[in-house]
Parts: structure tokens; C-alpha cells; sequence
């Protein structure tokens, strides 16, 4: 019935409940690859969810300000986050489809968190140790 999702299965038990896929310790099978394309696509409930995490991210680091967003980047220290935002292809990228009219100071080169394999070594190195990402030799910083 529930496709052996627990998030489905709160989600119907409990509708009274804000349930939100990136609080739970684990997210449904290919959230973040969804909500991307679901985004990308123009889909209004997609833009909604994407709002709600980045206003999530917004109280987690003291965002007040679009411009406060430029000095989060260097405070992303989250796996997490980094995982969840390459699905946009960055935070930088994301910020820029969201406010195209905003003059944003991020730099327009952006390492994006390569995906497939990657992923699962992203969450568990440290973002010092770019020698985990053998296809980019050259990376010695990391820019969102």
C-alpha cells in the first residue's frame, strides 16, 4: 500500500502533520532526484517544497537577506546539504533560477558535487579531502 515507505506511510496515517522528506533520518527513494526535475520543469508544488527546505536552511544559518545567502556557502559544512543541493546543481545555481533578477556576488564557477557513485563518498569524507573525487585532480576549493 505504502510501497515500503515509512514517509508515504506517516504521511497518510498522520495528514494533519507537516511531514517534511528531509527530516526524516532517511528520504523516500529518489526525493531529491524528483523535486529537481519536478523544479526544473516549472511544477508549482516543486518550487513550493524547494522554498520550504531553503527556508529551513535559511533559519539553520541566520539567512534575514538574499544577500545573507552568498556567505552561507562558505559555512556549508553539511554533507547533507551539499548532497541535497547538487541535485540543483548547486546552491549558487538554485539561488540564481529562484531570484534571476537578484545581483548575486556568488562566482558563476561552481564545483558541482559529481553525481552517481560519488554521492555515496561525499557523505562520508571530509569536503578538505577533494583526493576522494579522482576525476578532478585539480579542485583544491570548494565553491557553492
Amino acid at each position: 500500500m505504502f510501497g515500503g515507505s515509512i514517509f508515504k506511510m506517516l504521511k497518510t496515517t498522520f495528514p494533519e502533520h507537516d511531514w517534511k522528506p528531509w527530516c526524516m533520518q532517511k528520504t523516500p527513494r529518489n526525493y531529491w532526484n524528483k523535486l529537481a526535475d519536478d523544479f526544473f520543469r516549472g511544477d508549482p508544488n516543486a518550487k513550493e517544497e524547494v522554498m520550504a527546505y531553503l527556508e529551513e536552511l535559511a533559519d539553520e544559518y541566520n539567512v534575514k537577506s538574499l544577500s545573507d545567502w552568498e556567505h552561507v556557502a562558505t559555512h556549508l559544512g553539511s554533507h547533507k546539504h551539499l548532497y541535497r543541493l547538487a541535485h540543483f546543481g548547486s546552491l549558487g545555481n538554485l539561488l540564481r533560477t529562484l531570484y534571476p533578477t537578484h545581483n548575486w556576488q556568488i562566482p558563476q564557477q561552481e564545483l558541482n558535487v559529481p553525481m552517481g557513485s560519488y554521492h555515496i563518498q561525499a557523505v562520508n569524507v571530509s569536503l578538505t579531502d577533494l583526493s576522494t573525487f579522482p576525476n578532478y585532480p585539480t579542485i583544491n576549493k570548494l565553491i557553492i
